[in-house]
């Protein structure tokens, strides 16, 4: 079984009101044609770190500029064909409320990032689909709630 190494962003920031939001990106599987909402989520260059990755693919896939506190959050694996997918989270905390997002698919391997939309943890845990995601969600509203 081929072993992929990916790096997931867990994209958090307080909204206007004060509240705490995160990003999530709406994704058109092509194999499955239907949509499906996802965290910021891709593979691991050669010569960066996991860290890096996460930073990268918030970078490419939603056009958001450097976070300004990264932190490890979690690690999980799962198996998707032939492929075990090691997953390192990071959360990725930005102060900048109006930072504009800019969603790019040309990175994406004929899947199509939509839209891309900041939800509170309860609108966030709603659409995501999976639940190590889901459980992504929790464990960064719960950081954050005692930070």
């Amino acid at each position: 079984m081929k072993i992929s190494k990916d790096a997931q962003a867990v994209i958090a920031k307080k909204g206007i009101s004060g509240e705490l939001l995160f990003l999530v990106i709406k994704r058109f599987d092509k194999d499955k044609q239907v949509d499906h909402y996802r965290l910021v989520k891709g593979g691991v260059d050669e010569g960066e770190t996991s860290e890096e990755a996460a930073q990268r693919e918030a970078s490419e896939e939603v056009g958001i500029g450097k976070a300004d506190a990264v932190e490890f959050l979690d690690r999980y694996e799962y198996v998707g064909g032939d492929v075990k997918h090691e997953v390192e989270v990071f959360l990725l905390i930005f102060n900048n409320a109006n930072e504009k997002l800019v969603t790019d698919s040309s990175n994406e391997g004929g899947f199509t990032i939509k839209d891309a939309v900041w939800l509170d943890r309860d609108e966030a845990l709603n659409k995501l689909n999976f639940p190590d995601e889901k459980r992504m969600i929790e464990k960064a509203a719960t950081k954050l709630a005692t930070a």
